[in-house]
């Protein structure tokens, strides 16, 4: 998971001036949802960058993940941007809100909720922890 994490991070954000921080265990993931994972961080990415937080020099976002839930069998991932403009909730859905909202492919009981919140857009997944596991 560090390693995903930190490749798909280090194509949006500035090594000499980070704004992009990144916490979690460095879990074991399956070849679908390593994939998944890769596409939706790519699209978080992108959108932070045209519209969101990192659109502007003080915007941030903090990532974080772990394994969570009271048997410690979900994985729980946290995007969550600040320091950008004013957030307005979309009118219709995209192409990229709609892979999002397919969450993990391969994982059980994958849930994506998404706050518009005005001072910055959030994002939690939560995952079936074997299934994001998983090799397929």
């Amino acid at each position: 998971m560090g390693d995903l994490v930190a490749q798909m991070i280090s194509l949006h954000d500035d090594p000499n001036a980070p704004r992009i921080s990144t916490s979690g265990p460095n879990l074991k993931i399956g070849s679908r949802s390593s994939l998944s994972l890769s596409l939706i961080l790519h699209e978080l990415a992108t959108n932070a960058l045209k519209h969101g937080a990192l659109s502007v020099p003080e915007g941030r976002v903090n990532l974080t993940w772990g394994v969570m839930g009271p048997h410690q069998d979900r994985f729980d991932l946290v995007w969550r941007e600040s320091g950008g403009p004013p957030v307005i909730s979309p009118v219709s859905e995209s192409s990229g809100t709609r892979l999002i909202k397919a969450g993990l492919a391969g994982t059980a009981d994958c849930k994506v909720e998404f706050t518009y919140a005005p001072e910055g857009f959030n994002l939690i997944i939560s995952a079936e922890l074997a299934g994001f596991q998983q090799e397929h």
